[in-house]
């Protein structure tokens, strides 16, 4: 029997989701001008790692070590491992822009409003709202039923204007995600004998932390390097059922999970590229 290693695979090489990084400095896009750039990157969910991994080191895994592994996977869904993007802005008054981030299973709307604007820094404020358009795929391991999410962010970034090739920049980010998710596991792909697996799990996360990044380029094409540290708070509430022929009593064994939660601290580096037209 394959082991849980094929699940965690599929969730961290497939799971190209919704990024945390913003990739945008203190300086809003000037009234009029256009940006258009892409990037991949990843994220490290140090919590939801290790509980996949721990549920891989059992044997012969309970019902609840089951429904550990569904919300692991819940998390990583939400926050996968790779990262990627598409982004567009478009500066549409001095000091405000609005930007497009379109990513595969993911789309997010946001606008900015740049609060100091001096010759050697600049400040802005961001407000963003993410929306999913597809389910993510997830391979042969799990099937996802019922697909809902909604992300918000609020930003708030400051930039140093050390000239026009590196320009360094720092900030300061919540981001949010309510979500309601059913998933079923093939059971010849995970450890233990059950017959069947299946889960809801349903929510609210909340990220707090900081960024650090910079841009090196020049006048119109740049690279893109940003880092953020974020603490996650990944709230879960479900239930889940488990085949339990392995109980010896041939019946089907149900858990509930409230008010259940996956806390850690989630590193997510990025790398892009930058046109200004």
């Amino acid at each position: 029997m394959q082991r849980i290693g094929i699940v965690l695979l599929a969730l961290v090489v497939l799971g190209a989701c919704a990024s945390l990084n913003t990739m945008q400095t203190g300086e809003v896009t000037p009234k009029g001008d256009f940006q258009l750039g892409g990037d991949v990157g990843l994220a490290v969910p140090v919590a939801t790692v290790s509980d996949v991994m721990a549920f891989s080191q059992k044997a012969n895994p309970t019902t609840e070590d089951y429904m550990d592994l569904a919300r692991g996977a819940v998390a990583s869904l939400l926050y996968p491992t790779i990262t990627s993007g598409l982004n567009f802005r478009y500066g549409i008054a001095r000091r405000w822009d609005l930007g497009l981030r379109l990513s595969p299973s993911t789309m997010r709307l946001d606008g900015r409003y740049q609060i100091i604007d001096r010759r050697m820094m600049d400040l802005a404020v961001g407000l963003g709202l993410g929306f999913f358009h597809s389910v993510p795929k997830l391979g042969e391991a799990m099937d996802i039923g019922n697909y809902k999410r909604g992300d918000m962010d609020i930003s708030l970034i400051l930039s140093f204007n050390l000239g026009k090739i590196f320009i360094p920049y720092v900030g300061v980010k919540w981001y949010g995600t309510t979500y309601d998710i059913d998933l079923s596991f093939d059971t010849d792909k995970v450890a233990g004998d059950a017959d069947q697996i299946v889960a809801n799990g349903k929510g609210n996360t909340s990220l707090v932390g900081g960024m650090i990044g910079f841009y090196l380029g020049y006048k119109w094409f740049y690279f893109v390097l940003e880092v953020n540290f974020m603490y996650a708070s990944i709230g879960f509430e479900g239930s889940g059922t488990v085949g339990a022929h392995f109980t010896g009593t041939g019946a089907s064994e149900t858990v509930e999970l409230v008010d259940d939660s996956l806390d850690g601290l989630i590193i997510s580096p990025a790398l892009g590229v930058l046109f200004i037209f």
